[in-house]
């Protein structure tokens, strides 16, 4: 397929996301198997609305786009921290990325979502003893350089998930493309789940499948990845199409500005870049409460 027709249809792709509302009524993505995994890790991704599929140059990419590791030039590590709606409930993550050859590189992300202490009440409405409730995900991801334009990836997946006394264990596996069909151009392409988490809390209890998910993506870099304008859609199985827009601007060497759409949550924020340290700030707003989202990064190592 020559680059011709790659463009063209992409330009159609684009043009089709242009009817959907991003206003849009939406299936809501709480309560559903799998909701966690959705909400998205990094700062620097989340001040850029999600739209990161096509972007996934940092230790997040495992999560985003695991074919993206391989744009990494230097190992990495980083974190991330949110506060969700003023309460005790919270999202974590914690990102790694390591070069094993020019064309190979691994990475693992871990990412947690915490309810603090809930207290529990009988059918009748009475106190009764209080419990904690957590998900976890750590991905196992690799990538590989094929040609200068095309990586692959793919991340496997160990989910666990607990609340009060029950506890269940579950495994995944993701599968992503990034092609660049133009210096300028990239295309990103992540299918979420492709190997779906089983997840069992109670010996009688249901499974919950998690469902698949896919998401593509395009992202238009130039000076050296200096601008960058990015736009995302992904559809699951259980929901409605979303439709993500971001940009990114480097003021300075050590000064970035970023802001994006996440269907209809506004975002923006910014990153600061001091030696090899990153610190990243997002703004998120949302109908249950805007919040404050915090990473930080530090590279070392690698070519």
């Amino acid at each position: 397929m020559s680059k011709k027709i790659i463009i063209i249809l992409l330009a159609l792709w684009l043009a089709s996301l242009a009817p959907v509302s991003v206003f849009a009524e939406d299936a809501a993505d709480g309560g559903v198997p799998g909701a966690f995994l959705r909400f998205g890790i990094g700062a620097r991704a989340q001040s850029m609305g999600n739209a990161f599929v096509a972007v996934g140059n940092d230790a997040t990419a495992g999560y985003w786009n695991p074919a993206g590791l391989s744009q990494l030039r230097n190992n990495e590590i980083s974190f991330f921290h949110v506060n969700l709606f003023a309460s005790d409930a919270g999202y974590d993550a914690i990102g790694f990325s390591y070069l094993l050859s020019p064309k190979d590189r691994i990475g693992i992300n871990w990412l947690r979502e915490y309810a603090g202490i809930v207290q529990g009440y009988s059918n009748e409405g009475s106190q009764t003893h209080s419990f904690s409730a957590d998900r976890n995900g750590l991905l196992l991801s690799y990538s590989r350089k094929l040609y200068s334009t095309l990586f692959l990836g793919s991340s496997m997946k160990l989910i666990t998930q607990s609340i009060d006394s029950y506890a269940g264990t579950g495994f995944g596996l993701d599968m992503s493309v990034l092609y660049i069909p133009l210096p300028n151009l990239y295309i990103g392409l992540n299918a979420q789940n492709v190997v779906p988490p089983r997840i069992r809390l109670k010996q009688d209890g249901e499974v919950d499948i998690y469902a698949l998910n896919i998401k593509m993506g395009a992202s238009f870099r130039f000076n050296n990845d200096k601008i960058i304008f990015c736009i995302d859609g992904d559809k699951t199985t259980d929901r409605n199409f979303k439709v993500h827009y971001g940009a990114e601007i480097w003021l300075l060497e050590a000064l970035a500005l970023r802001a994006g759409l996440d269907q209809s949550n506004v975002t923006g924020g910014f990153g600061i870049k001091i030696s090899t340290f990153v610190f990243d700030y997002a703004f998120v707003t949302h109908d249950l409460g805007n919040t404050h989202r915090f990473g930080v990064s530090f590279q070392f190592g690698g070519v």
